[in-house]
């Protein structure tokens, strides 16, 4: 991590490798499937197999399963995509700034 990277955060980001689902518009309704990279309460780094354009707001909803009752908890998040890195690999990286902390839907 460089100097800046550690500058522009708020939070401090956790390891999350989970499923989610993200949601804009770029002329029409877009919805993604994604992997969560880390997270924070102020925002995450997805793994997408198609690029987002930067500025796009987004609706990020993280999936979290538990392993002993098999429920999925939903988080969901809206927020701006701030940068977005083609790995190389036919996947992006991409990171979203929450405009505020998720918050969970457990009816979804």
């Amino acid at each position: 991590m460089n100097p800046s990277d550690t500058e522009r955060r708020h939070a401090r980001r956790f390891p999350l490798q989970q499923s989610a689902m993200v949601k804009y518009q770029d002329g029409t309704m877009r919805e993604l499937s994604a992997k969560t990279k880390n997270a924070s309460v102020g925002g995450v780094m997805l793994l997408t197999e198609q690029s987002i354009a930067e500025g796009s707001e987004v609706e990020v909803t993280i999936l979290l399963r538990r392993e002993d009752s098999g429920t999925t908890l939903h988080l969901q998040g809206f927020g701006k995509v701030l940068r977005v890195k083609d790995e190389g690999t036919g996947q992006f990286s991409v990171a979203v700034a929450y405009h505020h902390p998720p918050s969970s839907n457990p009816y979804k």
